[in-house]
């Protein structure tokens, strides 16, 4: 049976400390540029509820001018909404509990995490934080910790969902395959096919904003033209140095999109980027030897590589109930590193340098009140290093060759955990 290995311990607790104090004080940095830096999106905070700078150029069309000024009232004050939406955080946090007990020994395992977002066209800003914890006997291990920060824009082509580009940073650890601390940093784009298939709720929502539309108004011009159903009035500008008709014509147009984000039953894409990687890790096993059986555990210094990476992606929200999402990336090493070898006195392994981190996860939503809901989620993750942390020990065998000592190459997660949305 393997020893347990110690999370912290010596100079591995020391460097440890040294790079979270490093990371917390980049996350905090970030954070704090968000908060005091709005995304893009929606400005309407500064306009009023009516349209009294619009009055009617025709006397006969003056019967249309209450109606009209009513329904432009109302879509502002959805707009409004959804502008508070956009710019403040939502997120959620979720835990999942297992354990097992016996006179003689116990075993719990703790799964939870947050994730914090905001913003969600053009821009989209996400912050998640998971952690696995064990407790054996009384010890306590954190065995996986991921923390990811991200930044997503959408650049306005064609439907303007087409092309977004990215920047990521992220801090790993994970004691079954060796991974004692990995910070990845990087960025690079993401192409995206979105149906037009919203769900209910995405149908109503847009409905409700598209039912009054605003033409924009002509440069130079002192007319704005509103329509509400296919009936198309014109109106004269009383303030001709305002831009309140294009400011509503913009938020309208950005809201659609984020609805159309928010709510699309299907989306398959491709990402593609490059990764700045720092990581230091360990190998432990217990190996034969002519003096015995042994547990040998091998610290490596850090290594910085840099690689890049390609992730297809499939979103599927059937209803607004489920939420399905598969993400494999596949990490990859620059040519001149493309292969990593060890060897000793002529016994060589060598192996392609590539990492497969394969993420899926089903959500399903148990209750909804109040802006907050309450799912159910199902996570699989399968985490493959083709080329882990290796190396040949000094050490006596029958057959005279020196030891091989490696790390795991797969580890499996299996969650099940309760979310609640904020």
């Amino acid at each position: 049976m393997k020893k347990r290995i110690p999370f912290f311990k010596g100079q591995r607790f020391r460097w440890l400390m040294m790079y979270n104090t490093c990371i917390t004080t980049i996350i905090v940095a970030a954070f704090s540029l968000m908060i005091f830096v709005p995304l893009q999106g929606q400005e309407l905070s500064e306009l009023k509820d009516d349209i009294a700078e619009f009055k009617v150029n025709d006397s006969i069309l003056g019967v249309k001018h209450t109606q009209f000024a009513a329904e432009t009232a109302l879509l502002i004050k959805y707009l409004k909404a959804l502008e508070q939406k956009e710019k403040r955080f939502n997120g959620s946090a979720r835990f999942g509990f297992a354990g097992d007990r016996t006179d003689a020994a116990s075993l719990y395992k703790i799964n939870g995490g947050i994730s914090v977002y905001r913003g969600y066209f053009p821009d989209k800003f996400e912050f998640t934080n998971d952690v696995g914890i064990v407790l054996s006997n009384g010890q306590f291990t954190e065995n996986v910790s991921n923390i990811f920060m991200t930044y997503d824009h959408t650049l306005l082509v064609g439907d303007s969902l087409f092309l977004e580009d990215y920047a990521v940073m992220s801090r790993f650890s994970d004691e079954f395959l060796g991974i004692e601390q990995r910070y990845e940093l990087g960025g690079g784009i993401i192409l995206a096919r979105w149906s037009k298939n919203l769900t209910t709720n995405g149908k109503k929502e847009l409905r409700q904003i598209s039912k009054l539309r605003f033409v924009p108004p002509v440069a130079g011009s002192d007319s704005l033209t509103i329509c509400v159903e296919g009936d198309c009035q014109r109106f004269k500008l009383q303030n001709t140095e305002g831009n309140d008709a294009a400011q509503i014509h913009n938020s309208q147009q950005l809201a659609k999109v984020a609805i159309r984000k928010k709510y699309n039953r299907f989306r398959a894409a491709l990402l593609a980027g490059m990764i700045f990687e720092t990581e230091k890790g360990f190998a432990a096993d217990t190996v034969s030897t002519l003096i015995g059986t042994q547990y040998i555990h091998q610290s490596f210094n850090a290594t910085q590589f840099l690689r890049w990476e390609v992730r297809p992606t499939l979103d599927l929200k059937p209803n607004d109930n489920w939420t399905i999402k598969i993400r494999p990336f596949f990490k990859m090493p620059m040519p001149w590193e493309w292969y990593s070898e060890v060897s000793k006195n002529g016994i060589v392994s060598k192996e392609i340098d590539y990492r497969i981190d394969f993420q899926s996860s089903v959500s399903i939503k148990l209750a909804e009140k109040m802006n907050k809901q309450a799912s159910f989620e199902v996570q699989y993750r399968i985490l493959y290093d083709n080329a882990p942390r290796r190396t040949f020990l000094d050490l006596p065998t029958p057959d005279g060759n020196p030891v091989f000592l490696s790390a795991q190459k797969t580890h499996q997660l299996v969650r099940l955990m309760f979310q609640v949305g904020f």
